[in-house]
């Protein structure tokens, strides 16, 4: 009867186990359609790893992160001084970044990063309503295209060589005649005289 009963006991515990869900990091809503998009050539969790190293460089505090399903947030920070600091309705002194990518070829990415701020400083709407992008020329979007120039400078493709200039052509040239063979033993030709000249004509008287 045991081995019956765990048999019984393993049957329940499967649709269990199936209908649990796992904790996602990425959210459920989608990019501004003012975000940057780009697409480079390389794995979505690649570029994921590859721009959080950037933010850790520059002291970027990290909210979330998850190379598997090609996600990253900052906390708020000062763009400027890219310390923490509270949400504020300023561009210039308080925004949040988030990186989408997503695999659109088999080895490329199409990967959003979005710089965003708090356009009202409304503590009863939801963090989402009360968010909007950076608008270009301030400080935090500067945020955003440093890592898109990062991102460019890495994956550039490299040019090739320049083709060297073709060689002029030669320049044709008129055909000369063969020299004359002579033989050693016969003299040389020896040139006619010249016609005698003829006397002066008389003087008159």
């Amino acid at each position: 009867m045991g081995p019956v009963f765990r048999a019984r006991r393993w049957s329940l515990l499967v649709p269990l186990g199936l209908s649990c869900t796992a904790p996602t990091t990425r959210p459920f809503f989608q990019p501004f359609p003012l975000a940057a998009f780009d697409t480079v050539p390389e794995r979505p969790e690649v570029v994921i790893r590859l721009l959080a190293d950037r933010l850790t460089e520059q002291r970027i505090p990290i909210r979330a992160l998850s190379d598997q399903e090609g996600f990253l947030e900052s906390g708020w920070f000062d763009p400027r001084t890219k310390r923490r600091r509270a949400g504020a309705a300023n561009p210039n002194r308080a925004v949040r970044l988030r990186v989408w990518a997503d695999l659109v070829e088999p080895q490329a990415s199409q990967v959003v990063i979005e710089t965003v701020y708090r356009t009202i400083a409304d503590p009863s709407l939801p963090e989402r309503e009360a968010e909007g992008v950076a608008p270009a020329g301030s400080a935090g979007d500067s945020v955003t295209q440093a890592l898109r120039t990062g991102l460019r400078q890495r994956y550039a493709p490299v040019a090739p060589p320049p083709t060297p200039p073709p060689l002029p052509a030669p320049v044709p040239t008129a055909p000369q005649a063969p020299p004359v063979a002579r033989d050693s033993a016969s003299p040389a030709p020896v040139p006619p005289a010249p016609p005698p000249v003829p006397p002066p004509p008389p003087v008159p008287r």
